[in-house]
């Protein structure tokens, strides 16, 4: 089910979000680009494919109180990870992301991202300043290795700004 505390928003095979339309999620995701009490988005397996994907996008790059979403297990295929590289693009507060996984529409098979919605994940991760915990699989090697680098560099600078507390 759905529940709502003033810091986290969980959405998992809630009845009303499984028979609403394609524009009511989109409008329901979308209410999160300006919402400044959620700071983590439970979206597993919540039926997210590459169009609420772009609202996603939106959302990371607007919003300012979200530090952890979970996209895991839901349908979202290369254009659905290049949306949401283009919000992270322009984020700054997200410091834990699972995108792990993924499947294509119609499928129970983990999708194959192309190495070009891999690399732009990867290339938004390394540009991301406070990502340090990211679940996803990626298979392209030199993306995968951006990504790595980036979260530990993350993690790293995290544990040194702790230290000086």
């Amino acid at each position: 089910g759905r529940s709502l505390t003033p810091s986290r928003y969980v959405l998992r095979g809630h009845a009303l979000w499984n028979r609403a339309t394609a524009a009511e999620r989109a409008a329901l995701l979308g209410a999160f680009c300006t919402n400044t009490t959620v700071s983590a988005l439970d979206l597993f397996n919540a039926c997210i494919d590459d169009k609420l994907c772009v609202t996603l996008g939106r959302v990371l790059s607007t919003n300012r109180s979200i530090t952890a979403l979970n996209v895991s297990t839901n349908l979202i295929t290369s254009a659905g990870v290049e949306a949401i590289a283009d919000g992270l693009r322009s984020n700054e507060t997200l410091i834990e992301m699972d995108m792990s996984n993924l499947h294509a529409p119609g499928s129970s098979l983990e999708v194959k991202l192309t190495a070009k919605a891999e690399q732009a994940f990867a290339d938004a991760v390394d540009a991301h300043p406070a990502l340090t915990k990211m679940y996803v699989a990626l298979r392209h090697v030199p993306a995968r290795d951006l990504l790595t680098r980036a979260v530990e560099r993350n993690a790293a600078a995290a544990r040194a700004a702790q230290r000086l507390k």
